[in-house]
């Protein structure tokens, strides 16, 4: 990851998630890595990212925060991928703006106590996790991506 190897992290991926990699297309930095899952038009494409706020640090990685991160929001996933009523109360959250419902939603499945927020954002959300060991916050973000370009509007000649 520091060195923000590409190569290594889909032969990682591969092993640790052979049917998600044959779907998912893969981004990293030396600050974290992103995970792109196709979807249908309009929304083209699911975006999960665990990383450091860009502009905060530069190849900064912390392996231990990470794999706390990844045990703690594997229960979110899940659910968000088989139940789909708990998928609909948590879009229905975002799209209402109710940051206080959206958090109860997650907290029921992610129980870290490293996580220390969770914010409507990017159409998704956004978990702020901290850790003792760690001077960076680290955050999982879950997002939809539109990747569809609308026409600038043509401007009428005087």
């Amino acid at each position: 990851m520091r060195k923000a190897n590409l190569n290594k992290l889909e032969i990682l991926f591969k092993k640790a998630a052979p049917k998600a990699a044959k779907r998912a297309s893969l981004g990293v930095n030396g600050i974290g890595y992103y995970v792109h899952f196709p979807a249908k038009a309009p929304i083209d494409e699911y975006v999960n990212a665990t990383s450091i706020r860009p502009g905060t640090v530069q190849f900064y990685f912390n392996a231990k925060a990470h794999s706390l991160i990844a045990r703690a929001i594997l229960p979110l996933y899940v659910q968000l991928a088989c139940n789909r009523c708990f998928a609909r109360e948590v879009v229905k959250a975002i799209q209402s703006g109710n940051k206080g419902r959206l958090a109860q939603l997650i907290r029921r499945y992610v129980k870290a106590c490293a996580l220390q927020s969770v914010c409507i954002a990017n159409s998704g959300f956004s978990l702020g996790f901290v850790f003792p060991f760690s001077p960076y916050k680290v955050y999982n973000e879950f997002f939809r991506e539109s990747l569809r370009f609308r026409r600038p509007a043509q401007r009428k000649k005087p």
